[in-house]
């Protein structure tokens, strides 16, 4: 199912929280966010998905100076705290099935170098 994009006013500074297009969301908290870049000559993706609850005073200490606009770093915390969600695997876990469907997908439909 597509949902819209949610833009959130602090979605410039914490990519949690606004919602994109591929991200992974359950029960109203983003599971896995996805950042990308297209140029002409290609495409980056980097995603996050938590395995722990984050911190989120570090989070907002290191983002203060990003957030600007009037918009209080005690609101930031705020989203943060009622959008993020946490994956609860070791963090291990989720890479090697990350891994094991990026292996499974490419050798079937990507011709690499």
């Amino acid at each position: 199912m597509t949902v819209p994009p949610i833009v959130h006013p602090l979605a410039r500074a914490a990519c949690f929280a606004g919602l994109g297009a591929g991200e992974v969301v359950h029960g109203g908290r983003k599971l896995v966010g996805i950042s990308q870049r297209r140029t002409r000559d290609g495409a980056r993706f980097q995603c996050v998905a938590y395995t722990a609850t984050p911190n989120t005073d570090l989070l907002v200490d290191v983002l203060a100076d990003v957030v600007g606009d009037g918009l209080a770093t005690a609101d930031l915390a705020e989203v943060l705290a009622i959008t993020t969600g946490v994956i609860p695997v070791e963090s291990w876990v989720l890479a090697d099935a990350v891994c094991c469907a990026i292996m499974e997908f490419a050798p079937a439909r990507l011709t690499l170098p």
